[in-house]
């Protein structure tokens, strides 16, 4: 399985390009995430303050780390295209996006796999490679598959075109 499965995504169009949507993160796990990283912070802040700076050294990486990951999650995530599904992915060791397109024609099909309260969903590629997509409770998990299987078969059904009409 290539990539890792998500768990706080959730399926936003794109207004300003019809056809177009994309996976964002959902509100809660912005905001929770958001508000770790500022606490973090403010604990550090306030370890300074207190002249408590041994603290504050143990606590300053803690709230980096925390801030890395709030970065790492904001900046992944897919881009439905057109004609490609594109995961974006920022690197940090080479302080550059990295992205992997998967061209609708390619794709077999959108599995959706449940057991219990937990779902599953990537993409089969004809070539037998697995892109993993997102994974959590069914019913955050169906819309994001439904999306993307609607996007690949109008993706498949309207050939691209050079011509302007």
């Amino acid at each position: 399985m290539l990539g890792r499965f998500r768990t706080d995504l959730e399926v936003h169009a794109d207004p300003a390009h019809p056809g177009t949507f994309r996976l964002r993160r959902r509100f809660g796990a912005r905001a929770f995430s958001v508000v770790l990283v500022a606490v973090g912070f403010c604990a550090v802040a306030l370890d300074l303050a207190l002249e408590r700076h041994a603290v504050a050294a143990l606590q300053l990486p803690l709230s980096v780390a925390l801030l890395w990951l709030h970065l790492r999650a904001e900046l992944d995530g897919w881009i439905f295209e057109g004609h490609a599904a594109v995961r974006k992915s920022f690197d940090f060791r080479k302080l550059r996006f990295s992205e992997v397109r998967v061209d609708c024609a390619l794709v077999e099909r959108v599995v959706l796999a449940q057991e219990g309260n937990r779902a599953c969903a990537w993409l089969e590629l004809r070539t037998g490679e697995r892109h993993a997509l997102v994974a959590g409770p069914p019913q955050r998990v169906e819309p994001v598959a439904k999306a993307f299987e609607r996007g690949f078969a109008l993706a498949v059904a309207v050939p691209p075109s050079s011509s302007l009409h």
